[in-house]
């Protein structure tokens, strides 16, 4: 595969974007136990969902123009081509899959965490701080729920990536006349 610096970063801006809306879907569950609870004002509860959105919204330009970052990065170096032996596939699939082991870790050590703090209450204490009540718990059970979710998409992510890479392609295809999509898949062939 002939390839170049300024492709590189695209794919690292898009795994940076990516794993931006991964950490910024799985805050929901915290910020939704919180809320339902009453401890956040009208507020706080708007100006968490606001801040949400702009931040998915950042991660969608990031996505859509990945160019603009790779060329500040790269320099003039970004038009410097070389060989690799893999293709762009597998690059991505490579990617993908660390994404997803970054987040199925950031999950056990998280979850981990919750668990030995929550031993180490009881041993010290004599309670649980799952017998807590109020704020507290509320948070308690929202980072459990985003742990868990954290460790099925990080799983999701390392076990199917190539799925996702083919959902992407499929987008990306999307409209092209059927000769282009041949002529992609020709060079990408040989």
């Amino acid at each position: 595969m002939r390839t170049s610096l300024y492709s590189i970063l695209c794919i690292g801006v898009r795994l940076a974007a990516l794993l931006l809306v991964v950490n910024t879907v799985l805050f929901v569950p915290t910020g939704y136990v919180t809320a339902g609870r009453g401890d956040w004002t009208a507020n706080q509860i708007g100006a968490f969902v606001g801040i949400w959105c702009l931040v998915l919204l950042f991660a969608l330009w990031l996505w859509v123009y990945p160019g603009v970052l790779a060329r500040l990065a790269a320099g003039k170096a970004s038009q410097q081509i070389f060989e690799s032996p893999i293709s762009p596939e597998e690059l991505q699939q490579i990617a993908f899959s660390i994404v997803g082991l970054w987040v199925l870790l950031a999950g056990l050590i998280g979850a981990a965490d919750l668990v030995l703090r929550d031993v180490l209450v009881e041993h010290l204490l004599g309670e649980t701080s799952w017998g807590v009540a109020g704020p507290a718990r509320s948070r308690l059970i929202g980072d459990l729920i985003t742990d868990v979710l954290r460790m099925l998409l990080g799983v999701t992510l390392v076990t199917r990536a190539q799925g996702l890479i083919g959902i992407l392609r499929s987008f990306r295809e999307r409209g092209l006349p059927q000769a282009v999509q041949e002529t992609d898949d020709a060079k990408e062939n040989a």
